[in-house]
This record gives structure tokens, C-alpha cells and sequence, in this order.
């Protein structure tokens, strides 16, 4: 693990992950992201999060003043999913968001 990309990593994960800069842009998105929302990376790149996720307006502007994570359920294609968006600290600074989606089936954060 000594030489671990971020990229590496976030592409091994079994969940639809994307990353966003400090503006709201998405930056990056790993594999299971592209699937999830039927985009490529070089669609997505550049682009808000809040545009492919209808009625999150604002969502990463709300994430970096109150510094916390945020969970939503939603509806979207085949079920329920559970959006979890979250602060990116680089050297103890908010510098944007990690958006993760999980199925609502899958989620630890059933009622």
C-alpha cells in the first residue's frame, strides 16, 4: 500500500463514487459511477454533481459550511439508493465533496 493512487483506489471500490472540487465540479468518477449514471468520466468532468442528482441544488456549498456528512434517500431507475455526500479534507481544509450511492437494499443506513 505504499504507492496507492487515489484513482486505484476509488476505482476498486463495489459502490458509484465521484469527487468534486472545491467549486461543486466534479472532478473524478470511478468506474462504477459511469455505469450507475450511463456518463463517461469525460462527460462528467467539469460538470455539477447537482445535475445529474435532481433537487441537490447548492448540496456541495451546504456540505462545506457545516463541514458534515449528509445522507438522502432517493429514487432513481430500478429502487431506492442511499446518497451520501461528504467533506474532502486535503491538509485539514475542506476542499470539495465525495459523493457515494449505495442501494437502498445494501445500505447501512436502513430504518
Amino acid at each position: 500500500f505504499h504507492h496507492v493512487k487515489i484513482e486505484d483506489l476509488l476505482f476498486s471500490l463495489p459502490l458509484p463514487v465521484a469527487l468534486t472540487d472545491g467549486e461543486g465540479k466534479i472532478s473524478y468518477v470511478n468506474q462504477k459511477m459511469e455505469i450507475f449514471l450511463n456518463r463517461s468520466l469525460k462527460y462528467l468532468k467539469g460538470k455539477r454533481i447537482s445535475e445529474f442528482f435532481k433537487n441537490r441544488e447548492g448540496i456541495e456549498e451546504q456540505i462545506k459550511k457545516s463541514y458534515t456528512e449528509l445522507l438522502e434517500i432517493f429514487g432513481f431507475r430500478d429502487g431506492n439508493y442511499t446518497l451520501s455526500f461528504a467533506p474532502l479534507y486535503v491538509s485539514s481544509k475542506v476542499e470539495g465533496v465525495i459523493v457515494i450511492v449505495q442501494h437502498e437494499s445494501n445500505s447501512p443506513f436502513e430504518k
